[in-house]
Formats: C-alpha cells, sequence, structure tokens
C-alpha cells in the first residue's frame, strides 16, 4: 500500500497538484486502498473500453452504417453528465468540450439522415 501510496504523490506532484484540492484527498484515499483485485478491475474496464473504442474506429473509418449510430450513442451518452458540470460550473473548457460532443452527435445525425434519404428517396 505504501507503494500505491508514493506512486499517487509522485503522480501529483508531477502535475503540479497542491493538496488544497478536494480532489486529492480522494485521490489519495483510492491510492490507500487500492487491492490487486481493483487493479484487474480497472485494467479488465480499461481494456474493454479500449476494444469498444477500435472497433467504433474501424467502422467508422470504413464507413459503416452502424459505426454512426454507435458513435452517435457514445457521443450522447456524455451529455447529461456534462450539462450537469456546466450547471456545477461554467468554464470555457467545459463548454468547449460541450460543443464539440454536440458537433459530433449532430454530424452522426446528419450522416444517418443523409443515408436513409438515399436509400429511400420519397422519405423527405
Amino acid at each position: 500500500h505504501r507503494d500505491a501510496w508514493d506512486v499517487a504523490g509522485s503522480f501529483l506532484h508531477f502535475l503540479h497538484i497542491g493538496r488544497h484540492h478536494h480532489y486529492v484527498d480522494v485521490f489519495l484515499k483510492l491510492a490507500d486502498s487500492i487491492t490487486d483485485e481493483k487493479l484487474w478491475l480497472v485494467a479488465a474496464g480499461c481494456v474493454a473500453y479500449s476494444i469498444i473504442r477500435f472497433i467504433e474506429a474501424y467502422g467508422l473509418w470504413n464507413a459503416r452504417g452502424w459505426a454512426e449510430w454507435f458513435a452517435f450513442a457514445a457521443g450522447a451518452v456524455y451529455l447529461p453528465f456534462e450539462v450537469l458540470e456546466l450547471i456545477r460550473r461554467v468554464t470555457m473548457i467545459r463548454v468547449g468540450i460541450l460543443v464539440v460532443n454536440l458537433v459530433v452527435v449532430f454530424y452522426m445525425l446528419y450522416l444517418r439522415r443523409e443515408e436513409h434519404l438515399k436509400m429511400h428517396p420519397k422519405a423527405t
């Protein structure tokens, strides 16, 4: 446990994050309670998330319709959290993240609509 605490402290020092932030205490408490099982669970979650994103990237690269729906859903799932963060505190970074995500989500909808209209010309 001491190693995890030292690594976490070094990481915070490297990022120049001081002890006055609330999340520093949360981060250090997490580091103090880390176990091998928790590390494996986090690693498995990261691998699963990476695989999902690579599948999405493959589909988008090859212009697959399912990937556009997937990208739409993946972007839309973050929108409520981004709005909640903006309600908590408005910053230019949070506004920028929300705007970029909205652009991606609406662009994916636009692509799907255009494909639908191409396949069904009378459905306008």
